[in-house]
């Protein structure tokens, strides 16, 4: 009888292990398994760069992936750096800078209140079909943790800072809908100059993106971008105008959930909305130290911006700074201000990865790569020497 009942305990715990490593962990595995080759990709480079010294060494073999800019506000300076500052570059989540200033502009104008409450189900709206639903319903119950959130509701302001701090899709494209595609263009072009693009919502660029997904070795040439784009504006009309909803838009086998290979997934982000990085450094740099800019949005959109502050180790090294990044798959990125705590030196910068290979993309990811060399070169001076040096022997090499 005793052996019965051991026999009965042995197979309910083997079969709960069996399903909590295989059964619970099987889009892990199968995740894995499908991407090898591109969790493979430029491994060679994951033990040079754990130092940030690597960063620079890997920079400047890439400069046709990487752009860095960062400007003092001493145009004099010796600490002014331009890499591959006139090189268009993946906008990604930093098109949430010129959605915020579009916002701050808003509340200058009296276009829109801060106090705002909105509807936080609308949100759901522009929740893409499986597309990070982890970070959608913890950002929702942040807004509850935080007292923020009130039968239901929560202030316009508190969707601006989970786009913000959280790089919350959702609540960007509310925002984004909320102020209009041409508000957004003309704050784009004001700030960042007459021929730039506007950032595309995220909800609009995934499902255009699931419509027309570009082979991951084919060329993406002007025309591809242009037709694209006229793709991107129909359905950004039907969604703007609530005539479909994005999983009647998307394909049958995809209505359940967007679901790309890695590859596919860098493929279709050299599709995104692109920005000259030198254009987006200068703007945060005259937000940050023009006079002639509004008090009002300096302080809204700075305000917002500062959200690394609440980590008292950076308060060592900065008296003030702010940050958006973004990462996605072959994409890092980020637009940032800080005044070093040594020299008290202000700075605006910029840094874009764009088309990494995944698997350095991974590491970067995972350690947090780019916003630490983006804040160690405001205030580290001979990360700076080091970087500007290895920086400046690439760019005499590429002429």
């Amino acid at each position: 009888m005793r052996i019965f009942k051991f026999l009965g305990v042995f197979l309910i715990v083997t079969g709960l292990v069996y399903l909590v490593v295989f059964g619970l962990n099987f889009n892990v595995f199968k995740t894995v398994f499908i991407n090898q080759e591109a969790l493979a990709e430029g491994s060679e480079w994951v033990e040079k760069t754990y130092s940030l010294a690597g960063m620079a060494d890997f920079i400047a073999e890439h400069p046709d992936l990487v752009s860095v800019v960062m400007l003092s506000s001493d145009p004099d300076s010796p600490h002014n750096l331009r890499y591959q500052p006139g090189t268009p570059r993946a906008m990604g989540a930093t098109g949430h800078f010129i959605i915020l200033l579009a916002y701050a502009e808003a509340i200058e104008s009296g276009v829109l209140s801060s106090e705002i409450m909105i509807d936080i189900a609308e949100l759901d709206k522009y929740q893409v079909p499986g597309h990070e639903p982890n970070r959608h319903q913890e950002s929702i119950r942040l807004l509850t943790q935080k007292g923020q959130a009130i039968d239901g509701k929560a202030p316009i302001d508190a969707i601006v800072e989970l786009m913000v701090t959280r790089n919350h899709q959702p609540s960007a494209d509310f925002i984004f809908h909320t102020l209009g595609q041409e508000a957004i263009s003309t704050t784009a072009k004001k700030w960042i100059g007459a021929g730039a693009e506007a950032p595309l919502p995220w909800s609009t660029f995934y499902t255009t993106a699931t419509l027309v997904m570009p082979d991951y070795d084919t060329d993406i040439t002007p025309e591809t971008r242009s037709a694209f784009k006229q793709q991107a504006q129909i359905v950004y009309n039907q969604l703007d105008a609530q005539t479909f909803s994005i999983k009647e838009l998307l394909p049958d086998d995809r209505k359940n959930g967007v679901k790309y290979t890695f590859f596919e997934e860098k493929s279709i982000y050299r599709l995104l909305p692109q920005v000259i990085p030198d254009s987006m450094a200068h703007a945060m740099l005259k937000l940050y130290k023009d006079d002639d800019t509004s008090a009002d949005v300096r302080r809204i959109v700075l305000d917002h911006m500062r959200w690394p502050m609440q980590n008292t180790e950076i308060l060592r090294d900065f008296n003030d700074v702010g940050a958006i990044y973004d990462s996605r798959i072959a994409v890092s990125s980020g637009v940032s201000f800080g005044e070093s705590a040594y020299t008290g030196e202000t700075f605006a910068s910029v840094t874009f990865f764009d088309q990494l290979p995944v698997g350095f993309w991974m590491h970067m990811s995972s350690n947090l790569i780019n916003q630490d060399f983006q804040l160690r070169l405001k205030f580290d001076p001979a990360m700076f020497e080091r970087t500007s040096e290895t920086l400046a022997k690439s760019q005499t090499q590429m002429n």
